[in-house]
């Protein structure tokens, strides 16, 4: 498990970096919902319908533009 925190930490570091917590749509709501779920329950449990606890280069969705994923 702590291969999949690393690469979750190394995501959020690129995110901080490239400012894409500063607005809307900038950061995919895929991966930012699986981040949120993960830390929330210390990394133990697997989002609501995924088999496993992904990587952020395993989420499903994760190379749509944010934008695109909206609610819209």
């Amino acid at each position: 498990m702590e291969s999949v925190y690393a690469a979750w930490a190394a995501w959020s570091a690129q995110q901080v970096a490239e400012h894409h917590f500063d607005g809307p749509d900038r950061v995919n709501p895929q991966q930012m919902n699986r981040f949120d779920w993960y830390e929330a329950h210390d990394w133990r449990v697997a989002y609501p319908g995924d088999p496993k606890i992904y990587t952020p280069n395993e989420v499903p969705g994760r190379n749509l533009p944010a934008a695109f994923l909206g609610d819209d």
